[in-house]
């Protein structure tokens, strides 16, 4: 399993131009129904981090996109997920089915993080305190992208996202630029 994280500015308009230009019909046609040109370029971005990592395994192929969106290797039996929030992307590539999520770290209130964690997970983001402190944000983005990245390897088999209970989930964090990643 490997996976790498990029933002939307770390490259050039050319460099996307590249990118674009080298896509499959079916990877255009998904592109060109973004109506909004930072959706575009999360979605290039995404396609550019997952050329690095084929390239990094020696495997030249065409990436396609199935009719949900997903993307998908022609003619390798690897898994793909990815993921995006606000600058940040992330892509992760695997023999066996892999999960990542990324979200921006920002301030959450207590109703939300009762609203979406189970009731262990928010007593494990809260502490027993009564406000939401910095722990109590980065705990919460632990939870919920952990949720996020379990739904993308399930391939959304998850009934409900909220149901989920995280921690017990072998996992492997990250915080990149106010950026918190979980990967499974």
């Amino acid at each position: 399993m490997n996976w790498l994280f990029g933002k939307i500015t770390d490259i050039t308009d050319e460099q996307y131009c590249t990118v674009y230009h080298a896509l499959t019909p079916s990877r255009k046609a998904h592109i060109d129904r973004m109506k909004i040109e930072d959706d575009r370029k999360r979605s290039l971005m995404a396609t550019f981090l997952l050329n690095k990592l084929l390239l990094s395994e020696g495997i030249q192929a065409e990436i396609e996109t199935c009719e949900s969106g997903k993307p998908f290797i022609n003619g390798h039996n690897l898994h793909v997920s990815i993921s995006h929030s606000d600058q940040a992307v992330v892509c992760a590539l695997s023999d066996t089915p892999v999960g990542i999520d990324v979200e921006k770290i920002k301030p959450v209130s207590k109703k939300l993080i009762e609203y979406v964690c189970t009731r262990a997970e928010a007593a494990y983001v809260l502490s027993g305190k009564e406000t939401v402190d910095e722990i109590a944000i980065n705990r919460f983005f632990e939870v919920w992208t952990a949720k996020e990245a379990l739904f993308k390897k399930s391939g959304g088999k998850e009934k409900s996202i909220r149901s989920i209970d995280t921690l017990s989930l072998k996992k492997q964090v990250f915080v990149i630029d106010d950026y918190y990643i979980t990967l499974l």
